[in-house]
């Protein structure tokens, strides 16, 4: 365009030589009003080949600010106090038992106490402790010799969503979700399932169920109940526990 515009001015230098200034200044207008649409292409010309003159280069530009990720509150090392279980009216004192190597689950100590299981020994490096993301392991009477109806006497009503609640000396409390419960006989038991670590922090219930024979029953029951972390409404095969 600029190489026009040059061609132009001499064109018309040319043409007032040859024809004195009446004639050229004839030719002189329409070709001012040429160059003057030429200029103005090569203006709008320029500003669409390069549409980012002028701008702040990206790179340039400030980063957006980063948001800092939540810290999640680390578990607590308070030891477990109570089991509730609304729906059928479980609230009980918890206790805890170890389980040793060998695999066998101590009782629990009387008809309404609920033993939390320290795997620590039988299975060494795999998270059993309430509220530590793998799956605690919990064990209560059905009933009790001389006594009736003990504290888990109704575990097989839960429904999955029904809620279970571990509280801890500290004040603590874990809410969790039923998502399964199941009976098997007491000599196919999967403990794989019952001892089951899926990346969700969760409590397993164990009682026993069947028939009873005179020496113990025949079956025994898990319910499985993973942790909730909405506010509450309004705010080697071990032996298995005993009966």
């Amino acid at each position: 365009m600029p190489h026009r515009m040059a061609q132009a001015a001499r064109r018309l230098t040319r043409a007032w030589r040859r024809r004195g200034p009446a004639q050229a200044a004839l030719v002189a207008v329409p070709l001012a009003a040429v160059l003057l649409v030429v200029a103005l292409v090569v203006f709008l010309t320029r500003g669409e080949a390069n549409p980012d003159e002028g701008r702040t280069p990206r790179a340039l530009l400030p980063s957006p600010t980063a948001v800092p990720a939540s810290t999640p509150v680390p578990p607590s090392e308070a030891p477990p106090l109570r089991l509730v279980i609304p729906k059928i009216g479980v609230d009980a004192p918890l206790e805890v038992q170890t389980v040793p190597a060998n695999g066998a689950m101590p009782m629990p100590s009387g008809p309404e106490v609920v033993a939390w299981y320290d795997m620590s020994v039988y299975q060494p490096g795999q998270e059993h402790r309430i509220g530590f993301g793998g799956n605690a392991i919990l064990s209560g009477h059905v009933d009790y010799i001389n006594y009736g109806p003990a504290v888990l006497w109704d575990l097989s009503e839960l429904q999955p969503g029904d809620e279970v609640h571990v509280h801890l000396d500290d004040g603590t409390l874990y809410r969790y979700a039923v998502v399964w419960n199941e009976r098997w006989p007491v000599t196919a038991i999967p403990w794989d399932r019952v001892f089951e670590l899926n990346e969700r922090d969760a409590v397993t219930l164990l009682t026993c169920g069947g028939s009873w024979d005179g020496h113990e029953y025949s079956d025994r029951r898990a319910v499985r109940a993973e942790r909730i972390h909405s506010p509450p409404a309004g705010a080697g095969s071990p032996l298995t526990p005993g009966g």
